[in-house]
């Protein structure tokens, strides 16, 4: 067993990390509640039977477990759709995400050249925020980005492009299907956006997408969501959605696509082709812009019920979904260009942060393919037959 003092901290944020209670991982290791409480404070170390027990279930290296904990990274608000619907240790767990994948976006940026941040901060006082307010920033976004008022054909990209750190990732459930985050490390802000690989979609990951936007954009990052009453946050939760329909579906563009027959559910499943927006959205805006009826928005809606578009919409499975690319196109970069292999990258990274992390988590974090940071690869090599073969 390593002779350096076991780090009882790593143990709480491993445990935090996987979204696991001090019940939980008591259970899975075979000792009591108190037992794991005592090794997290310090108070005693696991014996080696327990300790490789504890290292299966988390899936981190032993030394993680052994290691001072060295960053700098001050967290501020981050911003769940589904608060009220998740379990506090499940947002714990995602959070605790976002620090490891913003040490690796800094370790990256050592070497990389990265996109810097390219936003304005259109925050005033949630009380002033109303629909027009909204309108007026998304559109001054949209041309701050110089997208003027055309569709948006891969949002990820663009918000790429201006400096915000995008990664995909598995969630610990369902109910969280995107989230953002505003960190300061040595000082420096960075926006991160996560989005869920549990749903393969193109229009409502573009929904997702910009609706985090529209929290960077609208909201102060240092309020406390824990605290917030169910009021309050509903209310921000509808001000980003606003902002989504409205920047992915700008007004007048879009009224004058939608006013050639406005009460006809075709011609909003040929817009969605366009638009690269949900049915749903665009009958919402269409209507939130008087360009359709009371009566007529809830004709719609029931006529989209009952052709079972809540379930899956048209198109659904045909639209290529975006991904993340840049922080997978940075590491192809340094390993691809012979700078550094992937287990030196590995290795290079837990010696600047002294953080330990398993290979597969570091690729999961960094949306990569399995085994991308996997050296000697064992594969077939294949040849053209002789009489294909180019002299």
């Amino acid at each position: 067993m390593n002779q350096q003092k076991f780090n009882g901290n790593r143990l709480k944020t491993a445990r935090q990390y996987r979204g696991k209670s001090l019940s939980d991982l008591a259970k899975d290791v075979e000792v009591t509640k108190q037992a794991i409480s005592q090794y997290e404070n310090g108070e005693c170390m696991p014996d080696d039977k327990i300790f490789f027990r504890i290292i299966n279930v988390l899936n981190f290296p032993w030394n993680y477990f052994y290691e001072k904990d060295n960053n700098n990274i001050e967290t501020q608000t981050t911003y769940f759709r589904s608060l009220l619907k998740t379990y506090k240790k499940d947002r714990i767990a995602q959070t605790m995400r976002i620090e490891y994948l913003i040490l690796l976006y800094e370790f990256l940026e050592t070497y990389i050249d990265f996109p810097k941040l390219n936003i304005k901060n259109f925050s005033i006082s949630e009380d002033e925020i109303n629909l027009d307010y909204i309108e007026e920033v998304s559109c001054k976004l949209r041309n701050y980005w110089k997208l003027g008022s055309n569709p948006i054909k891969d949002l990820i990209y663009e918000l790429e492009k201006n400096g915000i750190i995008l990664t995909s990732l598995e969630t610990t459930t369902n109910d969280i299907d995107a989230y953002s985050q505003k960190l300061k490390v040595d000082n420096i802000s960075r926006f991160v956006v996560i989005l869920s690989n549990n749903k393969n979609c193109k229009v409502r990951r573009h929904f997702d997408a910009a609706h985090e936007l529209g929290h960077i954009v609208l909201h102060n990052f240092n309020e406390d969501m824990e605290a917030l009453s169910k009021e309050d946050f509903t209310k921000m939760e509808k001000q980003a959605n606003l902002f989504a329909a409205s920047f992915l579906l700008p007004k007048d563009a879009f009224l004058e696509d939608v006013s050639f027959r406005p009460n006809s559910l075709e011609h909003y499943k040929n817009l969605k082709l366009k638009w690269n927006a949900s049915i749903m959205t665009m009958i919402i805006r269409a209507f939130s812009l008087s360009a359709i009826t009371p009566n007529q928005y809830q004709y719609l809606m029931r006529q989209y019920s009952y052709k079972g578009w809540r379930r899956k919409e048209p198109y659904d499975n045909d639209l290529l979904v975006p991904e993340p690319t840049i922080l997978r196109n940075a590491v192809e970069k340094i390993i691809g260009s012979g700078f550094m292999t992937g287990e030196q990258l590995i290795s290079e990274f837990s010696n600047k942060y002294n953080l330990s992390l398993a290979r597969d988590e570091i690729e999961s974090l960094l949306n990569l393919e399995k085994n991308t940071l996997l050296d000697n690869k064992e594969e077939v090599v294949l040849d053209f037959k002789k009489e294909y073969k180019q002299n």
